[in-house]
């Protein structure tokens, strides 16, 4: 996460096809010691860098 070693997230380009809703995909890996966590989020709506970020480093405070 933000200037850690610890973690990385990634935004995908939107999916777009005739009919169906866009489709937003954000992925964050986060690891401490001999824990590792990803965390996946979907939406219809775009999905904003700090908000997969921020519930990233969230979950990395947990471990």
């Amino acid at each position: 996460m933000k200037g850690s070693g610890n973690g990385r997230y990634f935004l995908y380009p939107v999916e777009r096809e005739a009919g169906y809703m866009d489709f937003y995909e954000a992925r964050a890996f986060i690891q401490r010691g001999d824990v590792a966590i990803t965390v996946l989020m979907y939406d219809t709506k775009k999905i904003p860098e700090n908000e997969i970020r921020s519930l990233a480093e969230r979950q990395l405070g947990r471990l």
